[in-house]
């Protein structure tokens, strides 16, 4: 499945990042997946995310509600008779997560995930990694900077 990203979805990414985020309670975030099952255990063994009952529409869609303080994935796993055309974009590739720090974030990520690359990004005083879900969407983790630590 090739990952691509709606208007919508892509505006509602920019208020998760936006400026006020430091006034925000946490992070919400909808990824569109192949496999509910395999992407719940990956998400929940990466992010440390409790999971609720799923939701399903047999024929169209599975839902799975994914979370802990500070954060909220919702999963979606579009049956094929639901799904639109290749030709039509049907969800994000690259969602974000701020977090206090990115050091600890990384050293708490389970052994089955490779140690990312930190990326030290000076002109947006943040550091970040990319994690890439079962479906090849980007996950990327981001601490930001204070002028003390650039």
């Amino acid at each position: 499945m090739k990952p691509r990203i709606t208007a919508l979805a892509a505006t509602c990414l920019l208020v998760i990042m936006a400026p006020i985020a430091a006034e925000t309670k946490g992070s919400y975030f909808a990824v569109i997946v192949s496999d509910i099952r395999t992407s719940a255990e990956w998400y929940k063994s990466t992010f440390g995310l409790a999971s609720g009952a799923p939701l399903s529409e047999p024929g169209r869609f599975t839902i799975v509600n994914l979370q802990k303080q500070g954060i909220f994935v919702e999963l979606l796993e579009i049956e094929a008779a639901g799904e639109r055309p290749e030709t039509r974009v049907h969800g994000p590739f690259k969602v974000g997560v701020l977090v206090s720090n990115l050091s600890e974030f990384v050293a708490q990520l389970p052994d089955a995930i490779p140690e990312p690359k930190v990326i030290l990004d000076t002109r947006n005083s943040l550091r970040l990694i990319q994690l890439h879900d079962p479906d090849g969407n980007t996950i990327q983790i981001m601490e930001i900077l204070d002028s003390s630590t650039e």
